[in-house]
């Protein structure tokens, strides 16, 4: 048997070796993803997201976490609500820090009171309201600078976590 031929011989065992490994990490990665279809998630008390392993689904425990809205079916869905309930903390830390004690009065339709809000093209925004009692995501500022700053300092991390 020539070199070559030597060569060639091994060549096709390795392709057939690397034949069967790929199909390993094919039946290995289907398997993962069933396991992510029937495994839920929650956000324990740290802000970490964890599998829901030890709550049987029949159990109150596992209903009153449903309630809360503390279970997701994906790990992706549970990691951003994860990143939106910090973030909220953020902005609400900042507008107490601006806003000081006020708090918005509904029945004065001369008092604006400033929201961030996400366009219909996916950009960040402030809008003042007068009349309408909403009740918006981020809460109110009292200034339009303030709202501004907040649009500014939270802009591309609302639209990474609400924005379609």
């Amino acid at each position: 048997m020539s070199k070559i031929e030597e060569l060639e011989k091994e060549i096709k065992e390795l392709k057939a070796k690397r034949d069967s490994i790929e199909q390993q990490i094919e039946t290995k990665v289907k398997k993962i993803e069933d396991i992510e279809k029937n495994t839920q998630y929650f956000i324990n008390t740290f802000g970490e997201v964890e599998e829901l392993t030890y709550f049987k689904k029949g159990e109150q425990e596992y209903w009153d976490i449903v309630k809360q809205g503390n279970v997701f079916n994906s790990k992706k869905e549970a990691v951003k609500e994860a990143k939106k309930r910090a973030l909220k903390f953020e902005i609400e830390e900042l507008r107490k820090e601006r806003n000081g004690d006020w708090q918005p009065n509904w029945k004065d339709n001369k008092e604006c009171k400033y929201h961030l809000a996400i366009t219909r093209g996916n950009e960040v925004t402030v809008t003042a309201n007068y009349y309408v009692h909403s009740i918006p995501e981020f809460g109110s500022f009292q200034k339009l600078k303030d709202a501004e700053f907040a649009m500014k300092v939270f802009g591309a991390r609302i639209l990474e976590l609400y924005a379609d």
